[in-house]
């Protein structure tokens, strides 16, 4: 999808602004987002605590819940090239989420924070269907370090095109890295 056509199909514009993370709002052309949770799509690949801080930020400001998801994958071993880490029992899946947002999200954090880990065989698809009853869902910009030429992941692409609600977009950053992906 070229800049031009992204242009042509969607309202970009820069979100909420919250200190020292750099993000881009996307809406289709003509929608209206609805008054639904602020949903913060988490993982284990170190992107958690900007996701979780933009979040935050935005759900507090919007008087809304903090609904923050993980999808749960199937693990096809010996072979898992999208998975940094294979859960066996939704126990794991559980278990890793609660770990994120002990260590990026504190208690009081000023918004009602639901937890959901959800079991899907594809990410985007997944979070397409909760987005229909979202106001705005919260991504990464990749899971892992953005190919040349190349800053979105898959399933960030897969719902610029489908999101059922504003989608914010957070720039991948390295682990340690002061400046963000983009």
């Amino acid at each position: 999808m070229s800049s031009t056509t992204l242009v042509r199909q969607f309202d970009v514009r820069p979100a909420l602004s919250v200190p020292g993370l750099p993000a881009l709002v996307v809406r289709r052309t003509g929608f209206t987002p609805g008054a639904g949770p602020v949903i913060v799509a988490v993982d284990a690949d170190g992107q958690a605590a900007g996701l979780l801080r933009y979040g935050r930020t935005v759900a507090a400001e919007l008087g809304v819940a903090l609904r923050v998801v993980y999808v749960w994958t199937a693990c096809r071993p010996p072979h898992c090239p999208g998975h940094r880490s294979c859960h066996d029992t939704l126990g794991d899946a559980e278990r890793l989420l609660n770990g994120l947002l002990d260590r990026h999200l504190p208690l009081g954090a000023g918004v009602d924070v639901e937890r959901e880990v959800l079991r899907s065989t594809e990410a985007a698809p997944a979070l397409e269907a909760l987005s229909r009853h979202a106001g705005l869902l919260v991504v990464g910009s990749s899971s892992d370090l953005p190919a040349p030429g190349r800053s979105l992941g898959s399933t960030t692409r897969a719902l610029l095109r489908r999101a059922g609600c504003p989608l914010a977009v957070i720039p991948y950053r390295a682990s340690g890295a002061t400046r963000s992906g983009w």
